[in-house]
C-alpha cells in the first residue's frame, strides 16, 4: 500500500498500539521533507521493520513523460504499482520546464472513466478502477521532480465524486499543512455532477474550487452529451449546485465544451444565458479539441463561440470566458487524456506482454487500460520504486482482494468492482500522446466488468456518472466577458 494513504497508515499505527502523533510526524516527514522511513527519528522502534512489509514510500512510478513544444506543459504516463497506468498533467504559466517554477497539476482519480461523455477520450476506456488517497497524493510527489505545485485541479481521468471518500481524504492531504501545504483555496474539483456526492464535497471540503461540467443548457441536449444526465436530471443538478454555492460562498465556474453545429447555436446560447442568469457562475467556454471518439465532431468556428459568449454575457449578464489550451499538440489538453493501443493489438490479445512487447510487435502512443496487467517482480521498498505483485499473462486482469488499501476491483464502499477482463481493441494510428479536454483514454476494452457504484444507472445504454475533462489551462485566451478570471 502506499504510505500516502493516511487512513490506512493511522489504522496501521492504532493496530500496533503506536501514537497517532507519530504517524503525522512520519507522513510529514516523507512528504514535506522528502526524508525515507530509516531517517524519521523517534518512530517506535518496532516500525522501521514492521512498516516496509505493509507500505511502500512510493508506489507509482513515471513511465514516460511528453512536453509541448513551448515547454509550457508535461505530460506523465504513470504506472502504478498494480500495473494499472494513469495520467497527470503539468501545467506552467511561464516557458522554461524548469524544476524552480511553480505550476498548477492535473491529477487523475481513477482509470479510465465510467461516464462516456461523448466528446471525451478518457471515456472510451470504461472504469477500470479507483485510485486510492495515496495514489493520487503520489501523481504530486512525481510532479514535484518537474516543477513546484502551487496549485491542483481534479480534471484529468476519472469523475473524481465517483470515487469520493478517495479524492476527499486526497484533498487533506494536499492542504494539510505537514504534508504537502498547498493553499486550501487552490484545490478544484471538476464533476459532470453527482448530486449526492455534491452536497458530501460542500460538508467536508467547502474550501474546494467546484467546476460543473455541463455542456448543454437543457436535459435533452445534455443527455445526448453527458449520459450520466440521464441519472442526475438537470434541473436537480443545478438547485444542488446553487446550494453549494451558497453553503460555501464561492463562485461555480461552469464548463462548456463547444462542439460545431451540437451546442454551439444562437438558440442554445440563449438557453445557457437563462440557465446561469442571477447564479453565482462564470461560463467557461472550451472551444473542442478534436481526438479519438466515435463522433464525427469539430471544433468550432471562432466567430461562432465569440457570438455565443456575446450572448450569454450582454443579454443575461454572465461572466464568460473563452479557455486558452495548453498542452494540445501532445494531447494535454481539455478531453485529450488517452493511452493509445499498441499498434497490432487487436481484440482477443491474450495480454499486454504480448502487445506491448512480443516479437515484431511495434508499440504507439501507449494508453492508460491498455496495458492493463501488473508487472512481473515483488514490491521494492524505496522512494521511486514500484510495489506490485507478480503478473500472470491473460485477459483478465485481477484487482486486489477486498478491505486493500487501494479498492480498485474489490467490493468498498460504493467503489466495488469485480476483476476486471481486458479485451483490447486496436487503437488508430497517429502521434498524439492525447492529453486535451475530452481526449484522456485509452483504447476501449472489448469486455469488461465495471466497477459498481451508489450512482450506477441501470437502463440500459445509459452510463454512470460523467467523463471527466482532461486537462487544460483555466486560463482565458484574453477574450473575457464581463470582466477578468479573476478567483478562476
Amino acid at each position: 500500500r502506499p504510505l500516502l494513504d493516511h487512513s490506512a497508515l493511522l489504522a496501521f499505527f492504532d493496530e500496533h498500539g503506536w501514537k497517532e502523533a507519530s504517524a503525522r510526524r512520519l507522513a510529514g516527514a516523507v512528504v514535506r521533507d522528502g526524508k525515507a522511513v530509516s531517517q524519521v527519528k523517534d518512530l517506535p522502534a518496532d516500525a522501521y521493520d514492521e512498516l516496509p512489509r505493509s507500505f511502500a514510500e512510493l508506489t507509482s512510478t513515471v513511465e514516460s513523460e511528453t512536453w509541448s513544444l513551448d515547454r509550457t506543459t508535461t505530460k506523465l504516463l504513470v504506472r502504478l504499482g498494480d500495473g494499472q497506468r494513469v495520467e497527470a498533467v503539468i501545467i506552467r504559466n511561464h516557458h522554461g520546464g524548469t524544476a524552480r517554477e511553480d505550476a498548477t497539476v492535473c491529477v487523475s482519480s481513477q482509470v479510465g472513466c465510467q461516464m462516456g461523455c461523448t466528446f471525451c477520450a478518457t471515456g472510451t476506456m470504461g472504469l477500470l478502477g479507483n485510485l486510492s488517497a495515496g495514489e493520487i497524493l503520489e501523481q504530486l510527489v512525481l510532479a514535484r521532480r518537474y516543477a513546484r505545485v502551487r496549485a491542483v485541479v481534479f480534471m484529468g481521468m476519472g469523475e473524481p465524486l465517483a470515487n469520493c471518500d478517495s479524492v476527499l481524504e486526497a484533498i487533506e492531504g494536499m492542504v494539510d499543512t505537514q504534508r504537502f501545504g498547498i493553499s486550501p483555496d487552490r484545490v478544484s474539483l471538476s464533476t459532470v455532477g453527482v448530486t449526492p456526492r455534491l452536497r458530501q464535497l460542500a460538508v467536508r471540503a467547502p474550501h474546494v474550487r467546484l467546476a460543473l461540467s455541463l455542456h448543454a443548457p437543457s436535459q435533452g441536449l445534455r443527455a445526448t452529451i453527458v449520459p450520466a444526465a440521464k441519472a442526475f436530471p438537470l434541473p436537480e443538478l443545478m438547485e444542488a449546485v446553487a446550494a453549494y454555492a451558497a453553503h460555501t460562498d464561492r463562485n461555480i465556474l461552469v464548463e462548456y465544451v463547444v462542439i460545431r453545429d451540437v451546442n454551439d447555436s444562437p438558440a442554445v446560447a440563449h438557453e445557457c444565458g437563462a440557465l446561469l442568469r442571477g447564479g453565482q457562475y462564470m461560463l467557461n467556454l472550451i472551444p473542442y479539441n478534436p481526438t479519438d471518439v466515435p463522433h464525427d465532431y469539430q471544433p468550432p468556428l471562432p466567430h461562432v463561440v465569440a457570438e455565443f459568449a456575446r450572448i450569454v454575457h450582454d443579454d443575461y449578464g454572465v461572466q464568460v470566458t473563452v479557455r486558452k489550451e495548453k498542452g494540445a499538440d501532445v494531447a494535454a489538453a481539455c478531453g485529450q487524456l488517452v493511452v493509445r493501443a499498441p499498434k497490432g493489438c487487436s481484440p482477443g490479445a491474450s495480454g499486454a506482454g504480448d502487445c506491448a512487447g512480443g516479437e515484431g510487435a511495434r508499440v504507439g502512443d501507449l494508453d492508460v487500460e491498455d496495458l492493463a496487467a501488473p508487472p512481473a517482480g515483488s514490491s521494492a521498498w524505496g522512494i521511486g520504486d514500484t510495489q506490485g505483485g507478480s503478473g500472470a499473462k491473460g485477459r483478465v486482469v485481477q484487482r486486489r482482494g477486498a478491505g486493500a488499501a487501494t479498492r480498485r476491483a474489490a467490493a468498498g464502499s460504493g467503489n466495488g468492482a469485480a476483476p476486471v477482463a481486458v479485451q483490447r481493441a486496436a487503437s488508430p494510428t497517429g502521434p498524439r500522446a492525447a492529453a486535451a479536454h475530452g481526449q484522456g483514454a485509452a483504447a476501449v476494452p472489448a469486455s469488461r466488468a465495471a466497477a459498481a457504484a451508489p450512482f450506477v444507472v441501470t437502463a440500459a445504454g445509459a452510463v454512470f456518472l460523467a467523463a471527466a475533462l482532461a486537462v487544460a489551462s483555466l486560463a482565458s485566451d484574453g477574450r473575457t466577458w464581463g470582466g477578468s478570471v479573476g478567483e478562476f
